[in-house]
C-alpha cells in the first residue's frame, strides 16, 4: 500500500507506514505459527511445567483485558457503558459474554504456549510473550479478527459462497401460488433462529480441539469450504475444529 498520493502529512505517512508493517508482521507470525501447528512442531502430551503455567496466566489475563477493553469501546461507540455484571448478563443464545472471552484465551494462550516451545526447541521464531507491546499488540488483534471471522463462518453469519436451488412457493397475481426456482447460498443462517441454531449445534469449536482460528485462516476456510461443498455444513466444521491438518486429512479421504 502506498501512501505518496494522499493529503497525509510526512508524520502521519510515518505512522500508517509503521502501522502497515506491524500488521503485516503479525499476518506472517501468526500463519508461521499456524504452519507449525499443522506440522506437529512444539507439541506436548502432558502437564504444562511451572514456567508454561505462568505464561499461561500471563497470556490468559492478556486475553481478557483485550476482549473486554474491545466490548467497552464497542459500548462507548454507541453511547453505552458496559455493566457491572457483564459477565453474565451480556448473552447470545446461552453463551454468555464469558463464554465467549474464555474460548479467545484458550486460543491466544495456545498461541503463547506453542511459541515458546518453537522459540525454546530452535525453530527460529520468538516467543509471543517475548514480542514488543506494539508486535504483540498487533498479533493479539490479528488473532482475535480470525477468531470471530471464523466464528462468523461457523455459525453461518459469513459464508464461503456456495450457491444452490430450490424450489420456492410464491403467491401470483391471481391469489394462487406458483412454483418458481431460485438460488440460495448453501451455509448462510437466514434467520436469528437459524443463526441461534447453529451457535447451539456447532459451539465455538468441537470438544477440547483448538479452535479453528489456531490451525487455519478464514481465507483458508473458505478455500476448502469451495473444494468440499458436497459435505454438510456442521460436519464440515466438526471436521475443521477436529483435525490438527484437515487440508491432508481431506485430501487422504478422497
Amino acid at each position: 500500500m502506498s501512501f505518496e498520493n494522499t493529503n497525509l502529512s510526512p508524520q502521519e505517512v510515518a505512522v500508517h507506514e509503521h502501522n502497515l508493517a506491524n500488521q503485516i508482521f503479525a499476518e506472517e507470525y501468526v500463519e508461521t505459527v499456524r504452519e507449525h501447528y499443522r506440522n506437529g512442531d512444539g507439541q506436548y502430551r502432558g502437564t504444562r511445567n511451572e514456567e508454561q503455567q505462568e505464561i499461561a496466566e500471563i497470556t490468559s489475563n492478556e486475553a481478557r483485558v483485550f476482549v473486554d477493553g474491545t466490548m467497552a469501546g464497542l459500548l462507548a461507540i454507541g453511547g453505552s457503558i458496559m455493566p457491572e455484571d457483564y459477565e453474565t448478563t451480556v448473552k447470545k443464545v446461552g453463551y454468555e459474554w464469558k463464554d465467549f472471552r474464555a474460548e479467545f484465551e484458550k486460543l491466544l494462550v495456545g498461541v503463547s504456549i506453542i511459541t515458546q516451545r518453537l522459540h525454546r526447541d530452535g525453530y527460529g521464531i520468538e516467543s509471543y510473550l517475548d514480542l514488543d507491546n506494539e508486535l504483540r499488540d498487533a498479533v493479539t488483534s490479528h488473532v482475535f479478527s480470525d477468531f470471530l471471522a471464523h466464528n462468523a463462518l461457523r455459525f453461518g453469519v459469513d459464508t464461503a459462497g456456495l450457491r444452490k436451488s430450490r424450489m420456492q412457493r410464491v403467491p401470483t397475481e391471481d391469489g394462487g401460488m406458483d412454483h418458481v426456482v431460485v438460488v440460495v447460498d448453501k451455509d448462510k443462517a437466514k434467520t436469528e433462529k437459524e443463526l441461534a441454531l447453529n451457535m447451539v449445534d456447532r459451539g465455538y469449536r468441537t470438544g477440547k480441539a483448538q479452535h479453528a482460528a489456531a490451525k487455519i485462516s478464514p481465507a483458508k476456510y473458505k478455500s476448502l469450504r469451495r473444494s468440499y461443498p458436497e459435505m454438510d455444513k456442521t460436519a464440515f466444521d466438526r471436521e475443521v475444529s477436529f483435525y490438527q491438518d484437515v487440508e491432508n486429512y481431506f485430501a487422504e479421504q478422497e
